[in-house]
């Protein structure tokens, strides 16, 4: 698309860009073939379209609404980050995934992470109250740490990454 001209053929909040047909680069500058950039008030243009500062776009604050998302699939559900308690032993799940987890409970808790997580699947485990924690893996999943499967003390706090299918690694503040 080196050299064509991109405009907005949308209007409103549902602004959608094409090559201009007859559009080329004509001033040597990256970024003054585009027009229209605040269809929709999604994107600021800057700059003064000029070779010390050309023009450049940007997301505008607060200029991308679910309004603008035609189906909605971002959501505040989606992107909100996991949070619960824990007070005895407890197993994960695929909906902790991002999120944190806090133990307060006052005798020891064992946090199983199932082999069926998801791949990327990761979490932080922080002991809140005074008894420790200790991370293992289910049946079918090995877990890798440099310093050991338990927090350390209160206030620890330690990562669960899974990477492979039978595979995790706990990271942070853990001892043997």
């Amino acid at each position: 698309m080196a050299g064509q001209v991109l405009t907005s053929n949308g209007t409103g909040n549902a602004p959608s860009w094409q090559a201009a047909p007859s559009g080329t680069e004509v001033d040597g500058i990256i970024g003054n073939e585009v027009v229209n950039g605040t269809a929709g008030g999604a994107l600021t243009r800057s700059g003064a379209g000029t070779t010390a500062n050309p023009y450049t776009l940007d997301v505008a604050d607060q200029g991308i609404t679910t309004v603008k998302i035609a189906d909605n699939n971002v959501t505040y559900a989606k992107i909100n980050t996991p949070v619960r308690a824990v007070t005895t032993d407890d197993t994960l799940t695929a909906a902790d995934s991002g999120g944190f987890i806090y133990s307060s409970g006052t005798t020891p808790i064992t946090i199983t992470v199932p082999a069926t997580l998801p791949l990327s699947f990761h979490c932080v485990i922080i002991q809140q109250g005074t008894a420790q924690v200790t991370i293992v893996g289910g049946s079918g999943l090995t877990l890798n740490s440099a310093r050991g499967s338990k927090t350390r003390t209160r206030y620890s706090a330690v990562g669960i990454i899974k990477h492979t299918a039978g595979l995790g690694v706990i990271t942070g503040d853990a001892v043997n």
